[in-house]
């Protein structure tokens, strides 16, 4: 297999090198015909949602948890469903399976629940015998994986087992250097991945293999979001940007498949699977991802390797709603290429400064990208050069009636409409009955100085230290802090700080002394990099409500932004009725707006105007905006008024939240749906929208900057205002 695959490459190269989506090599880049193309393997039985792939041959196995697997015998052409495990299966299993693996022949491997932290393995094959593995103890867990030999792999704390699939025999392998998640392996090659990178160990002369650099390159970075394939001497990667075949310690990988053209690249379907079948020249791959679909790639000699136009699409920071719009758009033109440009990541090292330079330059030279996202970069001074398109045809074209045009509008100048936002947030404020009615930072200065009277200790909001004050009010007010004419308001500016450092100071009187360690990693609302949280720190008013339970028990408010992303309003909604409070606008200089996020702009010397349009019309439509995970509430609100649907009974709990209060207490919040009150509440915020609460990156870091050591006492506010006035002075003047 190997020598004929280097065979085709070579006569591939010779002729021409096939890119985009068909092939394409490190060091060449021509265009030619041949590309894979995705379809749809329809599956006997619909929404069930199968463990693993696995493969012997021809043979493929869709493994379900339960029992009831689908399996083919064409090579995933076709599948059929076979009948449920015996009753002695289902006996051994009790009382509860926590992990388990299966191979292709049907043998598998568990791991039950005993009692806590007790455990017992066995081996239950397809002649339905039960073998105990004594090898393990009743106190070690296993992370279980599949062979396509059809042994199994088990991972136990650092050590590596290989197991016999028909005796249970156990063997030692080797011990990696950190705690692996994750392994593959043919009958010549095991690959096993910590987060170190990817230990290699040769099974037919049990010698552990130095790691190689390139693989760990591909791998490593995607933060366990990908696939190994061993094949020999080579190995088939899976990962978002998409199927590489590498041969081991060489120094060029072959791209098989353009992960950004096809579902590969789409962050909302994690990989669970996949299996290639061989077919000739060109093999054919079988992919199953967390959603329960299963998609067949195929080559297809007929089409251009590389879609007819190319789009450039630029932002300063990766953001998850783009990601998924470009995935989604590209699979409905796939004559049409997409590549995401992004300025700032975590290996290019680039500043601010040096994107927004960088940028520039490439504009001013008629060689920008055709699709500005404008979070971060300065909208007024690009919309001011006449470096945008106007969006007014667009806008024109939009039904009142479909769209939240109070949003859309928001954003639009004297000038025109240049921007649109794919999502918005709502700032709000939750607490008692004394929230209700107020409006600006100054009412909220005098309710936190009445309460910290009445209330000389513990927390009182939602912050813990200046930049989280600042960070959080600025999300109703920073909207005015620019003149429009372009210049600083430094009236504005100076108010915010002067109210700012009023409810700061309330907050730290009483504050305790010892200041927690609050992380914030389990909401994860939307799908991918979320650009609400890279501004504001947090994930809005969720985290605050949590930290009002968790935290600081008697906290009177707390605040954030609000969406209907995911479980937010849902998850929300069961923090506000546990703490029996209320929610309404947050105050501030910018009442009653709301924050937006994914600005999607054309740039005026694109090549591709009429593609890059499609793009922006395609990126509002309900199509997409309905089966996206994004980040925010949608600009569509046929795509807002979806995520009111319950996904089953709304008499049922639809989730928990449960809170370790005190050692050996917890506190269980059960969360229901929403009711239809709550929603009818939520929109008729929405309805009420005034604006758009949007600024200047450079602005707002400035006062953030400089307004952190205006509160702390460092400088005085006249000082802070004197400094930000002279930072940004010669910036907006550009």
């Amino acid at each position: 297999m190997k020598r004929r695959i280097q065979r085709f490459f070579l006569f591939v190269i010779m002729i021409f090198l096939i890119t985009g989506c068909g092939l394409e090599s490190v060091e060449q880049k021509e265009t030619a015909l041949g590309r894979y193309v995705e379809e749809t393997v329809e599956l006997p039985v619909q929404n069930v949602t199968c463990i693993s792939l696995v493969q012997k041959d021809s043979f493929i196995r869709l493994v379900d948890f339960n029992g009831q697997d689908l399996v083919s015998t064409d090579g995933g052409k076709s599948f059929d469903k076979i009948e449920n495990l015996s009753d002695e299966y289902e006996n051994d299993i009790t009382p509860v399976l926590l992990s388990m693996a299966e191979n292709a022949d049907g043998d598998r491997i568990l791991t039950t629940f005993l009692e806590l932290n007790s455990y017992t393995h066995m081996v239950f094959t397809k002649n339905e015998q039960s073998i105990m593995l004594d090898k393990f103890s009743t106190m070690d867990f296993l992370s279980l994986f599949v062979s396509r030999d059809g042994s199994f792999i088990a991972l136990q704390d650092k050590n590596v087992y290989w197991i016999d699939s028909t005796t249970g025999e156990c063997q030692f392998l080797f011990e990696s250097q950190g705690y692996p998640y994750y392994a593959a392996s043919d009958e010549k090659m095991l690959y096993v991945a910590d987060e170190s990178g990817i230990w290699i160990y040769d099974l037919e002369s049990s010698e552990l293999k130095q790691q190689d650099t390139l693989l760990n390159d591909l791998t490593i970075k995607e933060a366990g979001d990908f696939l190994l394939y061993p094949y020999g001497e080579e190995v088939y990667i899976l990962t978002r940007e998409g199927l590489y075949l590498y041969e081991l310690y060489s120094e060029s990988k072959t791209r098989l498949i353009d992960g950004s053209l096809c579902s590969i690249g789409d962050i909302t379907k994690n990989y669970v699977g996949m299996a290639v079948i061989e077919t000739g020249n060109n093999a054919e791959f079988l992919i199953y991802y967390s959603d329960g679909s299963l998609l067949r790639y195929v080559y297809d000699s007929t089409l251009s390797s590389e879609p007819e136009s190319v789009l450039r699409v630029y932002g300063v920071y990766e953001d998850g709603n783009v990601r998924q719009l470009i995935n989604a758009f590209q699979k409905e033109h796939p004559e049409i290429s997409v590549k995401y440009e992004i300025g700032i990541d975590s290996d290019n090292g680039m500043t601010l400064d040096d994107a927004l330079k960088n940028l520039s330059t490439e504009i001013a030279a008629g060689s920008g990208p055709d699709i500005l996202l404008m979070d971060y970069l300065p909208y007024e001074s690009y919309m001011g050069k006449g470096a945008l398109m106007e969006l007014e045809e667009i806008r024109n074209a939009i039904d009142e009636s479909e769209y939240f045009i109070n949003v859309v509008d928001g954003v639009r100048t004297e000038s025109g409409l240049y921007t649109i936002p794919l999502t918005f947030t709502i700032p709000v404020i939750g607490g008692d009955a004394s929230i209700l009615g107020i409006d600006t930072l100054s009412e909220l200065a005098d309710l936190l100085e009445s309460e910290r009277k009445e209330k000389p200790e513990g927390s009182l909001f939602s912050f813990v230290d200046a930049k989280g004050a600042l960070k959080l009010l600025s999300q109703s007010s920073m909207g005015v802090w620019v003149q429009e004419d372009g210049t600083l308001d430094r009236k504005m500016v100076e108010d915010f700080l002067i109210q700012v450092k009023r409810i700061y100071d309330a907050q730290m009187a009483g504050f305790p002394n010892e200041e927690p360690q609050l992380q914030y990693t389990s909401w994860n609302w939307g799908t991918g990099e979320n650009l609400f949280v890279r501004y504001f720190d947090s994930y809005g008013v969720r985290d605050a409500a949590e930290d009002a339970i968790l935290e600081f028990p008697g906290q009177p408010f707390y605040a954030g932004y609000l969406s209907n992303s995911k479980d937010d309003f849902p998850y929300f909604m069961g923090q506000l009725k546990y703490l029996e409070e209320d929610y309404t606008l947050m105050p501030g200089q910018n009442y009653g707006t709301v924050l937006v996020s994914t600005l999607l702009s054309i740039c005026n010397t694109s090549g591709n105007k009429e593609e890059a349009t499609l793009f922006v019309e395609y990126a509002f439509s309900e199509e997409f905006q309905s089966a996206a995970f994004l980040n925010g509430i949608p600009i569509n609100r046929s795509a807002h008024s979806n995520r009111e649907i319950c996904p089953h009974d709304t008499r049922m709990v639809y989730s928990m939240l449960i809170y370790p209060l005190q050692e050996g207490v917890d506190e269980i919040i059960e969360i229901y749906w929403p009711t239809d009150l709550d929603f009818y509440l939520l929109n008729a915020k929405i309805e009420n929208i005034s604006g758009v609460n949007y600024c200047d990156t450079r602005v707002y870091e400035a006062v953030i900057k400089y307004g952190e050591a205006a509160l702390q006492g460092e400088i005085s506010i006249e000082e802070a205002m004197n400094t930000i006035e002279k930072s940004v002075q010669l910036y907006l003047a550009e």
